[in-house]
């Protein structure tokens, strides 16, 4: 039996905290505090030699378990930290530890005075503190995790003890994890170095103040204050003991809540060191959903007494003793029973001020210091109709509903469906929205599975769809039957009874029934807001002749697209009946019974919303009855129809290939909207090019930049809103600079359009650019001359300037095809251009053919390989009257 004496002023501090958490905690929380605010019960960490004797068999080097070269191998205390995934993301979780460094004062509450070192601070009495991160296991066989490995989430403290009570007895941070947090169960380990003793408690939720000194606020660890709603933190103990600090003479009772999974015989219950004291007590789960149900009640044995050795620091029940556990008190089904009442069960040990001791339930199992939240499943499921026949398409609605409620309300998580295809059916398709989860089948199994991408909190519900067709080769009589099965977990992962629901039918041929089929269209698949849609259904009896077959008591309800507005409904003649809109469902009565082969026709009339996105959909179900008022399976039929966002294209032209310094040059940019939507805010951006400035007058008006404004200002102009399938131009003037700038050969131009993206991202962003389709060119080649002479052909060209140039060739074609042409000048003509200046060149062609007309091109390299060419240039005969000069324009610089 291990003895602590708390510190003056403990329990009254407490006590105080206790008040608070009372009045502010709302019906049916439970603050998380373990052990719970309240009691005198603490958590107790010993040192590995300190006296088993003391109640802490985990930690201790006696209690006979050895590593691998058969040394002892004390163990540690590990607690479990749940955050559900339905904490708040803006939430981050803060961990407060109270008295976590051991404290020595005049009463000895921590540190055992008599041995030697143990006082000293910062030697032997250190206590560790380590938070791993979630996914971390506990193996207690192999103490792990072990110390500092990678799961370790940056939060390993080691405290050294305190002198002072006031500093020592108080709550303190250890950690906090940022938001957004991961949500799972974290791993929070103590240790407790050398013989002595560190009682502690831990306290998990949010704080407005960051002083944990302070009280937490209401619901600090249930952020929305109601139950189930999957947001509710949980403390749980894998191993750990507890201390009985209460008030002298009084006893004092902690619970603990572990769940037992379906489909046990038996679990055993081990608790240790209780020195046959104070008594133990076992309670079945109750069922919330039967409120007159009496669970049962067991006694439980307190290690001690028979039949486990009547002696200190030893296990309970049969065969228990110091280092084995025995067989602890073993819990068998009630009578009549084949299995232990699943779900959790409540474990009360009471016992008297003192008293150290391990409740440790289930060996390996958490066990929890509040009631976990209880979700409970319910699902349900139907086609709609009693007698179907061959060829009828059957749709199974699946109802699922978390039906917990009130304080032990819990979500329902990792929520899985499989649904059984029946005999005598062919498998079509199952229907669960995407943000739902997923649905799958197995062909092989004939198992539809539905797996939910998020937890059913308590009293929310949802449902899918299998559709199914019934063969043709059933026969009359045959039944066709549906089964789903629901399994689910609560927060903690922990499984829960199994749930199932069956719909059957029975198949009728004669008489036969009868088989309607429906289609639905607007006609379009891409729309616009704004844009009126008039859709056209038409029902048909398609039931196999020869026997008449009526079909009665037809019913169409069409859903109107949230993206859309009601305008008008009509029945079309000769149908029958009348139509009226409820709620953005029009609903069609038609009072005409339909024979095999005819047809009906109705109309809804809507008009396509300003900023709708995305996609209108439209479905409307068609329900019927036979000759005798049997419902007959429903039918559906959809429409869909794309809103494509606008799609914005740019194109641009120069108003001239050609330019000298001082010119205007007017660039047209025509822009198209090439969807069927409208684009807003749309605009066009332009960039003064280089060597150029921006005109004002005689361009579109309405450009942001000054007239004047340099190269590189960018310049905006508001178009606003391009209709769909429409288009538009506007023009952009500069004037190239006088004197060009020096190294300015060419002069492009980009420009941009974009809009305010009200109703989708451009698809095609690529050609909202254009650039000009013949960029102004700063010619560098002013004249080019063939000229005959006696020995030849003389070539002469001239340069007025010349940026990063190796040199030239010559092609000369007799027929004046540039793809026949032959390269004359068998080496370089090296450039001899300086500082961006011109130059003089010549060539003589002595194999030019006499009296026939040639053709010349001259082809420049520039240093990096880039080849430009100019031509053709042709000389009509090389006689020697003959002369050819071709002078090209230069920008002036």
């Amino acid at each position: 039996m291990g003895t602590i004496h708390p510190a003056p002023g403990r329990i009254v501090r407490y006590l105080l905290i206790v008040l608070f958490i009372v009045v502010s905690m709302p019906s049916g929380a439970a603050a998380i505090e373990a052990p719970p605010a309240g009691l005198g019960t603490y958590l107790q960490t010993n040192g590995p030699t300190n006296g088993i004797g003391n109640g802490d068999w985990y930690t201790n080097d006696s209690n006979g378990v050895v590593d691998l070269n058969g040394n002892p191998a004390p163990g540690y205390h590990y607690h479990e930290i749940t955050v559900p995934c339905g904490w708040p993301a803006t939430l981050p979780v803060y961990i407060d530890l109270f008295s976590p460094a051991m404290v020595v004062d005049a009463t000895g509450d921590e540190v055992d005075p008599l041995v030697s070192g143990n006082e000293l601070i910062g030697n032997a009495n250190n206590t560790i503190f380590e938070l791993y991160d979630v996914g971390t296991a506990i193996k207690l066989d192999k103490n792990e995790p072990a110390p500092d490995t990678s799961t370790l989430v940056n939060a390993k403290q080691t405290y050294i003890p305190i002198q002072s009570i006031i500093d020592g007895e108080i709550w303190q941070r250890f950690y906090t994890l940022d938001a957004p947090v991961a949500c799972g169960t974290y791993v929070l380990r103590a240790e407790t170095e050398g013989n002595d003793q560190n009682a502690w408690r831990v306290r998990v939720g949010t704080d407005d103040d960051n002083d944990p000194k302070n009280p937490p606020p209401a619901n600090y660890d249930n952020p929305d204050g109601f139950s189930g709603t999957d947001d509710e933190i949980l403390i749980g103990v894998r191993t750990g003991s507890y201390q009985n600090d209460a008030t002298a003479g009084t006893v004092e009772c902690l619970t603990l809540y572990e769940y037992v999974a379906p489909n046990q015989t038996s679990v055993n219950f081990h608790n240790f060191d209780m020195d046959n004291a104070g008594q133990v007590t076992y309670y079945a789960p109750d069922d919330p959903s039967n409120p007159s149900y009496t669970p049962r009640v067991i006694d439980g044995t307190p290690s001690g007494a028979p039949p486990s050795p009547t002696t200190n620091a030893v296990w309970n029940g049969t065969g228990a003793s110091q280092t084995d556990r025995g067989t602890g008190d073993e819990i068998t089904p009630a009578s009549g029973n084949t299995y232990l009442e699943s779900g959790w069960w409540r474990i009360v040990t009471c016992i008297g001020r003192d008293n150290q001791y391990i409740q440790e339930g289930q060996t390996g199992s958490s066990a929890y210091y509040t009631q976990p939240p209880i979700p409970k499943m319910e699902v349900s499921k139907g086609d709609g109709v009693d007698l179907t026949s061959p060829g009828d398409q059957l749709t199974y609605t699946i109802t699922y509903t978390n039906t917990s409620s009130g304080a032990t309300a819990g979500a329902a998580t990792s929520v899985v469906l499989k649904d059984t295809i029946p005999a005598k059916t062919t498998y079509d398709s199952c229907v669960i929205a995407p943000s739902e989860g997923t649905c799958s089948y197995d062909s092989l199994n004939r198992v539809v599975t539905f797996a939910l991408a998020h937890s059913v909190k308590a009293g929310q519900s949802g449902s899918v769809q299998v559709i199914v067709k019934v063969d043709t080769s059933v026969l009359h009589g045959d039944k066709i039957t549906n089964t789903v099965t629901l399994n689910y977990n609560d927060s903690l992962g922990n499984p829960y009874p199994q749930e199932s629901a069956k719909d059957e039918d029975t198949v009728q041929i004669v008489p036969a029934l009868p088989m309607m089929a429906v289609s639905k269209g607007d006609g379009v698949t891409a729309v616009a807001p704004g844009n009126i849609l008039t859709y056209t259904i038409i029902y048909t009896n398609v039931t196999s002749p020869p026997a008449p077959v009526l079909a009665k008591n037809i019913v169409l309800n069409d859903t109107i697209s949230s993206n859309t507005t009601y305008m008008s409904c009509s029945v079309i003649a000769p149908a029958t009946g009348s139509c009226i809109q409820a709620g953005g469902v029009v609903t069609f009565t038609i009072t005409d019974n339909l024979d095999i082969g005819y047809s009906g026709k109705v109309q809804v009339k809507v008009t396509v919303n300003p900023g709708a996105l995305g996609t209108v959909e439209n479905t409307v179900t068609l329900d019927y009855e036979d000759d005798s008022g049997n419902s007959r399976p429903q039918l559906s039929a959809s429409d869909i129809d794309q809103l494509p966002p606008p799609d914005l294209r740019l194109l641009k032209s120069a108003s001239t290939s050609q330019v000298t310094a001082g010119q205007l040059i007017t660039y047209t940019l025509s822009y198209f909207n090439d969807s069927v939507m409208l684009a807003t805010g749309v605009q066009i951006e332009e960039t003064v090019p280089v060597g150029t400035h921006f005109v004002a007058a005689g361009g579109t008006p309405g450009w942001s930049c000054a007239d004047g404004s340099p190269a590189g200002t960018s310049c905006i102009l508001q178009i606003g809103t391009v209709n769909g399938k429409s288009s538009g131009s506007v023009t952009f003037i500069a004037r190239v600079d006088t004197p060009l700038p020096t190294g300015i050969t060419r002069i492009d131009n980009t420009a941009h359009i974009s809009d305010d993206g009200t109703h989708g991202a451009d698809p095609t962003p690529s050609n909202n650019a254009g650039v000009t389709s013949a960029p102004p060119l700063a010619i560098t080649l002013i004249a080019f001359t063939a000229r005959p002479v006696s020995s030849g052909v003389l070539i002469s060209w001239h340069t007025g300037s010349e940026i990063a140039s190796s040199g030239f060739h010559i092609y000369r074609s007799a027929g004046g095809s540039r793809d026949r042409a032959t390269r004359i000048t068998p080496a370089f003509v090296v450039a001899r251009g300086q500082g961006g200046a011109g130059a003089s060149y010549s060539w003589l062609d002595t194999d030019a053919p006499a009296d026939a007309p040639v053709t010349y091109w001259l082809q420049e390299i520039e240093l990096d390989g880039t080849i430009n060419e100019e031509g053709p240039f042709s000389l009509t005969s090389s006689a020697l009257d003959s002369t050819t000069t071709v002078f090209l324009p230069l920008v002036i610089r």
